[in-house]
């Protein structure tokens, strides 16, 4: 079932093109993958599907309601986001910034109750970061911050995930269990997930499908072996890649 429909998007800073008439649905239950080199309008395509950014024309819809038309809360009722560079209030505990993914269920006087801090503390559990909880983020390091912001989306209880480059500051470790969980997410709960990942290797072992953009186009779309060419990385990356079929996995392998 296709939840979040992009239909030609485009997207432009100042007259400049950032996306170019992008088109491609996610399903409930998938992992998608967006790769492609640095500028070629990864992020501003996530932005423009979350509502944070207006579209200079096309539309996402989102269960066939235009995002745009969205109230903040409506979005992030159905969309949960793991933001590029996120600034975090360094003086909050890292469960305090997890509980902002709740603010969409608070009531009418804003207050938290009971449910919603055990959920807070189920998604730190799940991303292995509950002996976080009471520590501040601008003690933790990059890796464990990064953890304390997807549980933050994980608190939300959205059907949508958006992951942009979640695996920066990860070591291999982490970069694997939060990639296991994402995935895990989609096959268990039916999430519909796209992530925005710079590791090819890790996309093709992770994801279902994968978008290659290039200069804010969209290249190819399909499944990882038909995406992930010699051929097409080559010319996107500019720079002579070899792909290899994986020799205990069925999913390609990449090597300059």
């Amino acid at each position: 079932m296709v939840i979040l429909q992009v239909e030609n998007l485009s997207v432009r800073y100042q007259q400049r093109a950032a996306v170019s008439d992008v088109t491609f649905g996610l399903r409930r239950g998938e992992v998608l993958a967006l790769v492609g080199p640095n500028g070629s309008g990864k992020s501003s395509l996530v932005r423009a599907i979350s509502g944070a950014l207006s579209p200079f024309s096309g539309r996402v819809l989102l269960a066939g309601q235009d995002v745009q038309r969205l109230r903040p809360a409506q979005r992030a009722r159905q969309m949960a986001v793991v933001p590029q560079n996120a600034l975090i209030p360094p003086a909050f505990t890292a469960l305090e910034t997890v509980l902002f993914g709740r603010t969409p269920y608070l009531n009418f006087l804003g207050q938290l109750s009971a449910s919603d801090e055990q959920i807070a503390r189920d998604s730190l559990a799940r991303v292995e970061a509950l002996t976080l909880a009471e520590r501040r983020m601008g003690e933790l390091s990059g890796g464990e911050q990064q953890r304390v912001l997807l549980a933050r989306a994980l608190a939300q209880q959205t059907p949508i995930l958006l992951l942009d480059e979640p695996t920066t500051h990860l070591d291999l470790k982490h970069q694997v269990n939060l990639l296991t969980l994402t995935r895990g997410l989609a096959r268990r709960d039916g999430l519909a997930v796209l992530i925005v990942l710079h590791d090819l290797n890790l996309a093709a072992q992770y994801a279902d499908r994968i978008a290659l953009l290039d200069e804010g186009r969209l290249l190819a779309l399909g499944a990882p072996t038909s995406v992930l060419t010699s051929e097409m990385l080559s010319a996107v990356y500019d720079v002579p890649l070899s792909v290899l079929a994986h020799p205990t996995q069925n999913h390609p392998l990449i090597a300059a």
